[in-house]
């Protein structure tokens, strides 16, 4: 009989264990899509609450290469960072300002 007992408390030990790891598991794909969905979300209304700003200034710079509906902010701020890295960088290092 403490031979049978010992072996379903093992059993039971170990489906305890099993449910334990399937748990954590499922919980942690569920966190990793809610935090997903809730970044990119962010992300959509981000781009929705500042895209007229650089749009305008892409418009009034005569910028090329805008997108219409950027999806992301990499795309909503590319132009931006296209102009800034295209100016010539000056070897002689920065100038001391005028006193």
């Amino acid at each position: 009989m403490a031979r049978g007992l010992a072996i379903g408390a093992m059993v039971l030990a170990r489906i305890a264990i099993a449910y334990a790891a399937w748990l954590h598991h499922t919980t942690n794909q569920r966190v990793r899509t809610a935090v997903a969905d809730a970044v990119k979300a962010r992300e959509e209304a981000l781009i929705k609450e500042w895209k007229p700003v650089p749009h305008e200034m892409y418009r009034d710079m005569k910028i090329a290469g805008v997108k219409a509906e950027p999806r992301a902010l990499e795309e909503l701020f590319s132009p931006l960072f296209q102009l800034m890295f295209s100016f010539p960088e000056d070897k002689a290092g920065p100038r001391p300002s005028p006193r």
